[in-house]
């Protein structure tokens, strides 16, 4: 499939220039849950619907990799043991790219869950058990089932 470049505008003082950009049909997730058995259904529902899906370990490196990968959506744990806040990485990675959505997941999510996520600019607050919410949230509909 042929795709036509589309055409971005650019202001550069007082020119005005036009450059191209690439669009990418291919839907990218970075999942950062801390553990890898916590992430593992997160990603393969993600994995269903046709995303790439990119998994980091630690937080250190979700920001750096969402610099690189460039991803729609990011899935990180809201309260991760011994590490920074996912509330706290979440408006980091909004401050830096505020086109992101970003989805905490948490055990058992409340309605201040809830509220505190929307203040940190995140997509939503889904529970952990419910991976196939972290896909519903990022798309921002019910996706239909991949079989």
């Amino acid at each position: 499939m042929l795709m036509r470049p589309y055409f971005r505008r650019l202001t550069v003082g007082s020119n005005l220039s036009w450059r191209p950009v690439r669009i990418d049909p291919v839907a990218r997730v970075v999942v950062d849950l801390g553990d890898e058995e916590l992430a593992r259904p997160v990603a393969d529902a993600f994995r269903r619907h046709g995303w790439q899906v990119h998994v980091t370990s630690c937080q250190e490196d979700v920001r750096q990799m969402v610099s690189e990968v460039r991803p729609l959506v990011s899935v990180l744990a809201a309260s991760p043991p011994n590490r920074e806040s996912g509330w706290l990485t979440c408006k980091k990675l909004m401050l830096e790219r505020p086109n992101l959505k970003v989805v905490l997941v948490q055990a058992n999510p409340t309605g201040r869950d809830q509220r505190l996520a929307e203040f940190v600019g995140a997509a939503a607050c889904v529970p952990i058990a419910a991976p196939c919410a972290a896909v519903k949230a990022a798309m921002g509909f019910e996706p239909p089932s991949p079989n």
